[in-house]
């Protein structure tokens, strides 16, 4: 009996004193997340997770074979550019560097290999393509929002930055943006045959390892254009060519005749200096007296050696090039004193009719203008689809699997809970001590 009085007595005190306890909790409560939230914004962190894709990467290199580690993901290039592109001004790259953890996430898998290759006392070379970036904005003194802005950022340059360094970024010329009124038939024949060969070139190389890649823009893929840039060679470009050679047309004839005449002027002087050259190397074979060098083949027998003269084997072959070199000067020259006979009509094998050069002439120009109409569209297209294939390749250079979240360091509820039972203990424990 005596103890139902004490415990009915202890009820209706705690009970009379529930405002003090009440208080107390409150105070506890408010003070514990207080200090909990001090803490939290101290060390809070955003984070976000990457993977990174190249050729090399496997291997932990860059495109040109360089090494890569994790810490050119904080280079100091890249984050100075970050900063300026948010204008934190406030912030300096050596304080967001020493903000910014790094942690390469190695797959289970790989876990277990690397430590059986341990065992084993083997190495084990593996090089991680998925990193974790944890910035410290608590220690940064900003926002979750400018974390999450900063990280975001951070790949950005890092993409930037790649691209500029080894993303192939090739862009066609465009070399017939001219007026072709005062340009020759063969200057423009030239000029348009440069440009197919640029447009080629350029897609040709692209294709390679991106045979099925197709314009999201265009609806057309690489070997498209290419197919459409040698369409245009095997037939508008043929036409234009065979019918100069042919009727030998010219805007000008008087300037493409001294044109031709400062040519062979040239070669011929060429010619001249090739033909002292192959005199001299003539002599100095004639009048060489050898130097033979012995060689004896490892394990071989040493009766059976192999005589040679290095220097008698340099001249004759200098000797050979350069008759060949003759013999295609005298050639070019040829050709054009071939051309200057017929475009002054003194060729008795060459006679074209004036009305049938008129006709030619005409067609000529229109296959001249339909061609360059053919190759500005090509050029057009050939330069969007690189374009949007360059951003292909940069997108996948890096790319964030997860947005940047922010990394909760606190518990709330936990440490209310506590705070609750220690504010309810606190309180009990003061309307006991006063009601005693």
């Amino acid at each position: 009996m005596e103890n139902e009085i004490s415990l009915r007595d202890l009820f209706n005190a705690l009970w009379k004193g529930k405002f003090v306890i009440l208080l107390a909790v409150a105070i506890v409560v408010v003070a514990t997340l207080i200090g909990a939230g001090i803490y939290d914004r101290s060390k809070s962190q955003v984070a976000t997770v990457v993977t990174l894709q190249w050729e090399g990467i496997s291997d932990g290199k860059y495109p040109d074979g360089s090494a890569f580690t994790d810490k050119h993901l904080v280079d100091p290039y890249i984050l100075v550019a970050t900063l300026e592109e948010l204008e934190l001004n406030n912030l300096n790259g050596n304080a967001l560097r020493n903000a910014i953890a790094i942690t390469p996430i190695v797959p289970d898998s790989i876990v277990a290999q690397i430590e059986k290759a341990i065992k084993d006392g083997k190495t084990f070379d593996y090089y991680p393509t998925h990193y974790l970036l944890a910035l410290n904005n608590g220690a940064l003194g900003i926002s979750i929002t400018q974390a999450q802005a900063l990280l975001t950022e951070l790949v950005e340059q890092f993409r930037i930055r790649f691209n500029r360094k080894y993303v192939n970024q090739t862009r066609v010329n465009d070399i017939i943006n001219l007026d072709f009124t005062d340009l020759e038939y063969v200057d423009l024949y030239q000029i348009l045959s440069r440009q197919a060969e640029l447009i080629a070139a350029a897609v040709t190389l692209r294709m390679e390892g991106n045979e099925h890649y197709v314009s999201n823009d265009l609806k057309i893929g690489f070997n498209d254009i290419l197919i459409r840039c040698n369409l245009l060679c095997a037939t508008t470009l043929k036409r234009i060519s065979s019918r100069i050679d042919t009727y030998y047309l010219a805007k000008d004839t008087e300037y493409l005749i001294s044109q031709y005449g400062y040519e062979i002027s040239r070669l011929k002087t060429e010619l001249v200096k090739a033909k002292a050259l192959e005199t001299n190397l003539s002599d100095l074979i004639a009048n060489y007296d050898g130097n033979t060098q012995t060689i004896i083949l490892p394990g071989g027998d040493p009766a059976q050696v192999i005589e040679i003269d290095t220097y008698y084997n340099q001249l004759m072959d200098s000797l050979l090039n350069q008759q060949r070199l003759i013999i295609d000067l005298e050639s070019e020259i040829g050709r054009y004193e071939k051309l200057v006979q017929r475009y002054k009509g003194e060729d008795p094998e060459y006679v074209v009719d004036p009305d049938e050069r008129e006709r030619q002439t005409e067609l000529l120009e229109a296959d001249i203008e339909a061609a360059a109409a053919a190759l500005r569209a090509l050029l057009n297209d050939t330069n969007i689809i690189l374009n949007e294939h360059n951003q292909v390749l940069v997108s996948e250079i890096i790319r964030p699997l997860t947005t940047p979240q922010r990394q909760p360091k606190v518990n709330y509820t936990l440490y209310g809970a506590v705070a609750l039972l220690i504010g309810c203990g606190l309180g009990a424990a003061i309307v006991l001590f006063r009601h005693k």
